[in-house]
């Protein structure tokens, strides 16, 4: 079978049964392509059983001599490993090639958050606007990425029946990875929902944030809302973007002694692992932790 069949009917599958979005068989396809220009390249026929354990080494070499950050070549190879799993469930492939390949250790980068005093101007800033509907949408935007620890691309996602103000409560129905989640709303979370939905203009369409021609609002238009009320607030710097929210939402309430399972939840990490990261974050923060230990300051016996 050439890949470029076995790959078709690997994203049809993970549309339609697997329910991932059309971005994450556009980022598998983009992996897969990859692939065919080295074997292309290396004058390799692009079949699934020339991708032997031998190929996908010297591909994880050629990547690594070509330039590629580890963590580019852990996903490219990723994305080759589940299309083999893939085919090898369905009888398509003998084997997974990609379980014997080892791949570059990826360096991992602590993210980028905002202190509480950042947060706090940001959100001041996002009612800056010369009009009062974009200054109530641009509010409500950065208080759900605030507050409630979004991706843009979920912001992006939500509509007006997600919003339950009378129980407080906000459903996340597109998830990465197709998982739903709910999200409690706090007070300034729901104060600004309830002031854009007032503001709101009447369209046909149930997506809960719109652009100025009353069309839905995307991932470019969040993001945008976002890096305005930075600029007003002085907070916007390198490595500073709307995922820096979520960043910061999990920060924060890591240093108030929330427990890392809830916050798990609350992002929507499919594993543990993720949300470990943020452990990383503030060692200042984690030493001031540990004075407070109840037998801290008591007298040596």
């Amino acid at each position: 079978m050439r890949i470029e069949a076995a790959a078709e009917l690997f994203f049809t599958y993970l549309q339609c049964e697997r329910g991932c979005s059309t971005a994450t068989a556009v980022a598998y396809g983009s992996d897969v392509a990859a692939l065919l220009r080295y074997l292309a390249q290396q004058e390799i026929e692009p079949s699934v059983g020339s991708l032997t354990v031998q190929v996908l080494r010297r591909y994880v070499s050629w990547l690594s001599r070509s330039g590629y950050s580890p963590a580019t070549i852990s996903r490219r190879i990723y994305a080759i490993s589940s299309l083999f799993r893939y085919l090898v469930s369905y009888g398509y492939a003998e084997r997974n090639p990609c379980q014997c390949v080892v791949v570059p250790k990826k360096r991992r980068r602590m993210p980028s958050v905002l202190s509480a005093e950042e947060a706090r101007r940001a959100l001041v800033a996002s009612d800056d606007h010369p009009w009062a509907r974009l200054s109530f949408r641009n509010r409500a935007i950065v208080a759900i990425l605030l507050f409630c620890g979004l991706r843009r691309a979920e912001v992006a996602g939500l509509a007006v029946g997600d919003v339950d103000l009378r129980t407080g409560w906000l459903k996340v129905r597109h998830g990465k990875g197709g998982r739903p989640r709910s999200v409690p709303l706090v007070k300034e979370v729901a104060e600004a929902l309830q002031d854009w939905l007032e503001f709101r203009p009447a369209v046909e369409h149930d997506s809960l944030f719109t652009g100025l021609g009353g069309k839905p609002l995307g991932v470019k238009g969040i993001a945008n809302a976002f890096k305005r009320s930075a600029k007003g607030a002085g907070v916007w710097r390198l490595g500073v973007s709307p995922h820096t929210c979520r960043h910061t939402f999990a920060s924060l309430l890591l240093q108030e002694g929330c427990d890392l399972v809830s916050i798990q939840q609350l992002l929507g990490h499919a594993d543990l692992s993720s949300t470990s990261i943020y452990l990383h974050i503030d060692a200042g923060h984690m030493k001031s932790a540990v004075e407070r230990h109840p037998l801290c300051g008591e007298a040596r016996v």
